[in-house]
C-alpha cells in the first residue's frame, strides 16, 4: 500500500496518517489542559490564589469532543480553550471579539480579557457577568469558530 493507495476500506493511507497525527495533537492539547486544571485545583499555579476556587467547572463540547473548560467564579467566568485559536484567525476579530464587545457595551459583562501565548488565544476571562445568557452565547460562538477551524 505505497503512497496514497487504498485498500478495501476506501480510505487512503495518507488520510489515516493525517487523522492519527491530528488526533495525537488534540490529545496532547487535552492532556496539557487537564494538567493545567489539576495544578490550579491543587493550588500549584502562581496565577491562581489557593483561596479562590471555582463555583463550578463545566465543559463545552461539540460532537463528543471537548472544546473548552469553563470555570465559574463569583462574578467572573474563565474559559480555557482545549485547542488554541490563532490570534490572526479571521473569525476571532470579526465574530468572537465583536460579540464580546457588544456584550460589554450592553452591560452584560463589565470587561473581558483574551489571553494569548505565542500568537494563540488560550483563554478568555469574562468579568462582571450579569446574565447567564452571556455564557450560552459565548459557548455557541466558540462552537461556531471550532467548526469553521476544523472544516478542512
Amino acid at each position: 500500500m505505497p503512497g496514497g493507495e487504498e485498500r478495501s476500506t476506501g480510505v487512503s493511507r495518507d488520510d489515516v496518517v493525517r487523522y492519527i497525527e491530528e488526533k495525537i495533537k488534540r490529545l496532547k492539547n487535552e492532556l496539557m489542559m487537564l494538567n493545567a486544571l489539576l495544578s490550579i485545583l491543587k493550588g500549584e499555579s502562581s496565577r491562581a490564589s489557593p483561596t479562590v476556587r471555582p463555583e463550578s467547572v463545566e465543559v463545552i463540547t461539540l460532537d463528543d469532543e471537548v472544546i473548552a473548560n469553563v470555570m465559574e467564579m463569583e462574578g467572573s467566568i474563565r474559559v480555557i480553550l482545549r485547542e488554541s485559536i490563532s490570534k490572526d484567525h479571521p473569525l476571532l476579530e470579526s465574530f468572537l471579539i465583536r460579540m464580546l464587545e457588544e456584550r460589554k457595551e450592553s452591560g452584560d459583562i463589565r470587561d473581558y480579557v483574551i489571553k494569548e501565548s505565542r500568537g494563540y488565544v488560550t483563554e478568555i476571562l469574562l468579568e462582571g457577568v450579569s446574565r447567564q445568557s452571556v455564557l450560552k452565547e459565548l459557548e455557541l460562538a466558540l462552537k461556531y469558530v471550532w467548526r469553521e477551524m476544523h472544516k478542512e
